[in-house]
This record gives structure tokens, C-alpha cells and sequence, in this order.
């Protein structure tokens, strides 16, 4: 297999990868939410939808604390050493 076609299907198995589990968190979150309302004593969804603010609000307090990312988009070469992107606060 040439270089490109071995880049390409690497990067493919990564695509699949990363859609398999955005999949199986929807569905992981669906079933939540209904076992949650199911659990619940007043059989409604506020208590699961809490639940979601709860995920997507210590996500976002997540993502804010990461480090930025270094490397720039596109590189040209594969094998030359990636200098960080210049940061402009």
C-alpha cells in the first residue's frame, strides 16, 4: 500500500471510530434519561434533564480549563518537526 492510501484508511478507522462513539453516548444518554424518569417518583423528566444541564455544564467548565492546542491545521509535511502556532490573545 502506498503512503497516501495507508494515511487515508488510517484516518478513516479514526473517523469510524469517533462516530461509533458519538453514537453510542446518544444512545447512552436517551436510556438515561428514560431509566431516570422511569426511577423518578413523579415519573416526569425535569430530574434527567437536570441531570444533562448538570453533564453539559461540568463539560464546559472542563473544556475552559484545557491548554490550547499547539500545532497548526493543515500541515504540509508529515515528517517535519510541528512548531506551535502562534497564540493571539
Amino acid at each position: 500500500m502506498t503512503s497516501k492510501k495507508r494515511l487515508a484508511a488510517r484516518a478513516h478507522a479514526k473517523v469510524n471510530l469517533d462516530l461509533r462513539v458519538l453514537g453510542f453516548a446518544a444512545g447512552l444518554g436517551i436510556t438515561g434519561l428514560a431509566w431516570i424518569r422511569q426511577s423518578s417518583a413523579d415519573q416526569s423528566y425535569d430530574n434527567g434533564l437536570y441531570a444533562a444541564a448538570a453533564v453539559l455544564v461540568s463539560s464546559a467548565i472542563l473544556l475552559a480549563f484545557m491548554p490550547t492546542y499547539r500545532y497548526t491545521a493543515g500541515a504540509e509535511t508529515l515528517h517535519a518537526p510541528q512548531t506551535p502556532a502562534p497564540q493571539h490573545i
